[in-house]
């Protein structure tokens, strides 16, 4: 190495930033196995970066790689708040709404067991009925 040329340092990347770590799918209940093998059987045949390159050298990016790196991941940040946006549209909501909504819902079960309960009881009363009437009917 001549004297003019910098030495290039690495940086170890922390894990929870490596791009090579399986990422959770669309699905709520894929495991990472899962969601790699979706990614790997959606895609063509990946092409190599350079990026993914010198990570799977030493698991170390250089200076140079970094910037490309980060770019990844605010792309990747960019469209999970997008999704969360999205699918998650009531995010906003504070816990005293919440808790009205929760209180409405157990209202509303409440009245469908009472209903339950009563048509239980007209079933039962109706069979009771039907069971006497073709009693008579069978004895004619």
């Amino acid at each position: 190495m001549s004297a003019t040329q910098p030495t290039t340092k690495s940086l170890a990347l922390p894990e929870a930033l490596n791009p090579d770590r399986p990422r959770p799918s669309g699905s709520t209940g894929a495991t990472p196995s899962q969601s790699q093998t979706q990614t790997a059987g959606s895609q063509a045949t990946p092409t190599p970066t350079a990026t993914a390159l010198a990570l799977k050298k030493n698991g170390e990016l250089t200076l140079k790689e970094i910037p490309v790196a980060a770019d990844a991941l605010k792309h990747r940040f960019q469209r999970a708040r997008t999704l969360i946006k999205t699918t998650l549209p009531d995010l906003d909501r504070g816990v005293a709404d919440q808790e009205v909504e929760i209180k409405a819902l157990e209202a509303r079960i409440a009245r469908q067991h009472d209903t339950l309960a009563q048509l239980r009881e007209v079933g039962a009363r109706l069979a009771v009925v039907q069971g006497e009437g073709e009693g008579d009917k069978m004895e004619e």
